[in-house]
């Protein structure tokens, strides 16, 4: 597995490591499937306030990691008619990013 720290609007990308080797490892996770074009599954970790996103694009599975987010904006998200659109207006480009695939 490989982890990727990213800005929150990339420059780059400069490496980093994490000590879970997949979402399902991150303790108190919240794990759903969406209906969405753009979104496969996402995940919340309400004591990290991390949220995890699995883009229906991704050739493999890849997981984007958004650090800081809140409670309140992952229950928008669920809630949100078109969550790509949530996503392309409330979290790219707001939240710092690390990528995590296999």
């Amino acid at each position: 597995m490989r982890l990727e720290k990213c800005a929150a609007v990339p420059k780059g990308m400069a490496g980093t490591t994490k000590k879970y080797k997949s979402i399902y490892d991150v303790p108190n996770i919240w794990v759903m499937n969406v209906e969405s074009a753009a979104i496969d599954e996402v995940a919340y970790s309400p004591e990290r306030l991390e949220l995890y996103v699995n883009f229906s694009s991704s050739t493999m599975t890849k997981w984007y990691m958004y650090e800081g987010v809140t409670v309140k904006t992952f229950v928008d998200f669920t809630k949100a008619t078109s969550k790509g659109g949530f996503f392309a207006t409330k979290i790219k480009g707001k939240y710092d990013f690390t990528i995590i695939e296999p």
